[in-house]
């Protein structure tokens, strides 16, 4: 079968790049990647732009680190875990039991979560195949390539080219899944299979996401019924025009999601970090319609985008495009900022 394609962005461009052994070069229209120790993990990425560092750590296999050169990284991490790896298809366990390691940063889930005990037999961890082992990695095309096990739970595996433009803060990043052989449960057989990008951030002093002005949710915003924590994210959801803000709750976990058409983002400090995908209207999503959602706690923010839900037989796949911006603000005030944040991201679409 030929592969599904989901894509915004079209063709990736080429880039020049230099693998060195030098610092984060800060020399205009140049791409330098080099292997880096990072906070412990060898064999990690470093690449840069005279605008910006990002980290690609294959030990783990996450993007860990995405931010200006010489300000602070954007992507939030658990020191706790440093340097730390997962046993070959085991998941970080205590006590005997399964638990998820939470390294932080950027990472990919296959199925939609509502799924995950059914599919891979627990609640948390996630699917430890995608979420935590090792990645293997290599420099292709100017870009760090890294491609997951297979999943033994789900039966696919995931590749992802991480490729950063030259004097500019966008990171773009091809994904593909494949099917390489049936679920463990063939019974669930065919599979609904994700692309799920969760991506751990700073506590940023807002959120929020374009809204579809066809929604297939009432107020065009979606908000989870937890069967264990009581999430009273609905009162701090804010519509405006064709945005929905989302406030981090300052005591109390919480989560909205919506079918976004293009992108989910955050403010932190003087900060916008963006998230842009496409959406495909009359596909089917996870969590009944949801191709962006936010969490938010005390500690910290989750920007997620989702690819539509595709059922592949073994040796299909598909393949689901997002990319990544920066943007600095000139304002501390929190309507100036909103109001500077949409007007990028409208011109960025534009």
């Amino acid at each position: 079968m030929k592969a599904k394609r989901y894509i915004l962005f079209g063709t990736i461009a080429v880039i020049s790049c230099i693998i060195t052994a030098c610092g984060p070069s800060k020399v205009a229209g140049r791409v330098d990647i080099r292997k880096i120790e990072y906070h412990g993990w060898k064999d990690s990425f470093e690449i840069t732009n005279n605008k910006v560092r990002v980290v690609v750590v294959p030990a783990i296999g996450r993007i860990m680190h995405y931010g200006y050169i010489g300000a602070d990284n954007l992507l939030c991490h658990d020191p706790a875990l440093y340097g730390k790896t997962l046993a070959e298809g085991k998941p970080l366990e205590q006590d005997g039991q399964p638990i998820w390691a939470a390294f932080g940063g950027d990472r990919i889930w296959p199925s939609q979560e509502n799924m995950f005990v059914e599919i891979n037999g627990h609640k948390r961890p996630p699917d430890h195949w995608l979420d935590g082992m090792p990645w293997d990695a290599k420099i292709v095309d100017s870009a760090v390539i890294i491609t997951s096990k297979v999943s033994e739970y789900c039966g696919s595996q995931v590749s992802r080219k991480i490729h950063l433009l030259p004097d500019s803060t966008r990171l773009q990043i091809h994904q593909t899944m494949k099917k390489i052989k049936p679920a463990a449960k063939q019974h669930l057989e065919p599979l609904p299979l994700t692309i799920w990008n969760i991506t751990k951030v700073r506590p940023p002093s807002v959120t929020f996401v374009s809204l579809n002005k066809d929604s297939c949710f009432d107020g065009r915003v979606f908000v989870p019924v937890w069967d264990d924590y009581d999430n009273q994210g609905r009162k701090n959801i804010t519509v405006e025009g064709s945005n929905a803000f989302f406030t981090p709750d300052p005591a109390r976990n919480q989560k909205m999601g919506a079918d976004a058409p293009n992108y989910v983002a955050a403010v932190i400090g003087r900060t916008l970090i963006a998230e842009f995908f496409s959406f495909q209207p009359h596909a089917a999503y996870p969590d009944g319609g949801t191709s962006a959602t936010i969490f938010t706690c005390p500690d910290f923010a989750e920007l997620e985008c989702m690819s539509p839900l595709v059922k592949l037989k073994t040796d299909e796949s598909f393949e689901y495009d997002i990319y990544w911006e920066l943007f600095e603000l000139n304002s501390d005030n929190p309507d100036r900022q909103k109001l500077q944040a949409v007007n990028y991201l409208d011109k960025i679409l534009n």
